[in-house]
């Protein structure tokens, strides 16, 4: 089983990788664009041409940054909701066989067949 997680966690390392190296080649190509526009909005000038040149998307994505307190809040939240699958359900929370609520419906099912 370690083995598995293992290899999720170096997946997951290589894809973040991967996807840093591509937003940092993205602000490279964007910067490159912004200057042979500047060239070509110069050219433009002294030829008295007017045109409209493509103009790549700057805008900051949307996602988050995630921290290690993050990390840990998560990890927490992980624990609790295990702690809670795990008690007061009855034969280790398979199923459910010792909460209240399941006996009375099973009762209630059992009850609307005999009638």
């Amino acid at each position: 089983m370690f083995i598995n997680y293992q290899f999720l966690f170096e997946s997951k390392k290589k894809f973040n990788e991967r996807m840093l190296e591509l937003k940092q080649r993205r602000e490279v190509l964007i910067a490159k664009i912004q200057r042979y526009n500047k060239v070509f909005h110069d050219i433009n000038a002294e030829l008295g041409i007017e045109e409209q040149l493509f103009q790549p998307k700057t805008e900051q994505n949307d996602e988050e940054e995630v921290n290690e307190e993050d990390i840990d809040e998560y990890a927490k939240q992980k624990a609790r909701e295990k702690e809670q699958k795990k008690g007061g359900m009855g034969m280790g929370g398979m199923g459910g066989a010792s909460a209240p609520e399941v006996k009375e419906e099973k009762k209630e099912r059992k009850k609307s067949f005999k009638e």
